[in-house]
């Protein structure tokens, strides 16, 4: 865990479900401060403000909540292809990047151990506790 200096560390993982519930109490939120994990998302944040002051708030939630669902890295990777782009970083478009970028779950094969062996090692074990 990260030392705390002053205030509180808030984990906005933690949080965003229910901020997303009451997106206004984000304007008034004690530790918003803490809800911008990196210098993107605050810049994001600001876009959102200045392109929309009414909904800017909710879209950012939106963005957090992403990060919470695919990771960080990712949405932080859209982030920054929307700026390169001078796009509006609205969660719509963060999601259609992170769809596009997203690679298929590998297939994982789980065998079914051989009970044979075990009893075979058991009766092996057995032999030289006889010994």
């Amino acid at each position: 865990m990260p030392r705390i200096n002053k205030g509180a560390l808030v984990d906005y993982r933690h949080i965003i479900d229910s901020l997303i519930r009451k997106p206004n109490a984000f304007t008034h939120y004690q530790y918003r401060e803490s809800l911008f994990p990196h210098v993107l998302f605050r810049q994001a944040y600001d876009e959102l403000i200045k392109s929309s002051p009414e909904k800017g708030h909710k879209h950012y939630l939106k963005l957090l909540q992403l990060a919470k669902i695919n990771g960080e890295q990712e949405v932080l990777t859209a982030l920054q292809l929307l700026q390169d782009d001078n796009q509006a970083p609205l969660p719509d478009l963060v999601k259609s990047l992170l769809d596009t970028t997203s690679q298929p779950s590998p297939i994982i094969q789980v065998l079914q151990p051989c009970l044979a062996d075990y009893d075979c090692l058991h009766s092996f074990q057995k032999q030289e506790a006889a010994i």
